[in-house]
């Protein structure tokens, strides 16, 4: 079964894959590997995220090593607001073991905009070496909250024209000062 729900997330069979996960993390309950398998195939929508929140804290339980689950872990509860404190020393922790990794430096300033300490999300962002117009959707969020807070809402605006919103979680488009309908 896991060989199936390998080759079924390969193939992009993202559902069919995640059934084969779910199935083996219930039987396998200590196995990270089959619950970030779940993380990987479980759509990203504000229904799930409950569960997908569950099953990083999860993850990060069983493995604190795993320091993608611990990101992010970080920056869902960072979004919902929950554990902020905890997952700003988690944002924080990341970024200095690892400064240049661009998802540590993201929600790391997701973190300082939660803090109300936007000029220093900016300079994290301004700092990534990253195309902020191919970013993943998430990032662009925060680079545009990060430029509005900064008094660079043209840059914003021009960087959310070529982004696709529609994918992004609701807290994650009113960050970017989106409609949440």
């Amino acid at each position: 079964l896991a060989w199936a729900a390998q080759n079924l997330e390969r193939a992009g069979e993202a559902p069919l894959a995640l059934a084969a996960y779910e199935a083996l993390a219930s039987r396998e309950p200590a196995s990270v590997a089959f619950r970030m398998g779940v993380v990987r195939t479980l759509p990203r929508t504000d229904a799930n995220l409950p569960r997908l929140t569950q099953t990083l804290a999860d993850v990060v339980k069983l493995a604190p090593s795993v320091v993608e689950a611990r990101n992010d872990l970080a920056w869902l509860r960072l979004l919902s607001g929950v554990d902020k404190e905890e997952s700003t020393k988690t944002a924080e922790e990341l970024h200095r073991a690892a400064p240049k990794v661009p998802a540590f430096r993201v929600t790391l300033a997701l973190a300082r905009l939660r803090a109300g300490r936007a000029a220093e999300a900016l300079t994290l962002c301004d700092e990534t070496a990253l195309d902020w117009a191919n970013a993943p959707g998430p990032w662009q969020a925060v680079r545009a909250a990060a430029l509005r807070e900064g008094g660079r809402a043209a840059e914003a605006d021009r960087l959310l024209a070529t982004a696709k919103p529609d994918t992004w979680l609701r807290e994650e488009r009113h960050l970017a000062g989106l409609s949440v309908q």
